[in-house]
């Protein structure tokens, strides 16, 4: 194998798991926004 694809490899791997948490992290941002705004539209 030769180093240069295997780095790419690594690199390509790393990307998609960033990418994933990403995905997670602003996935349960959106999700305490809406349980914010339920909880200020009880309030009214």
């Amino acid at each position: 194998m030769e180093i240069g694809s295997l780095v790419q490899r690594v690199y390509v791997d790393a990307a998609e798991k960033n990418a994933k948490k990403i995905q997670e992290y602003i996935q349960k941002q959106q999700e305490e926004n809406k349980a914010g705004e339920q909880l200020r539209m009880a309030d009214f």
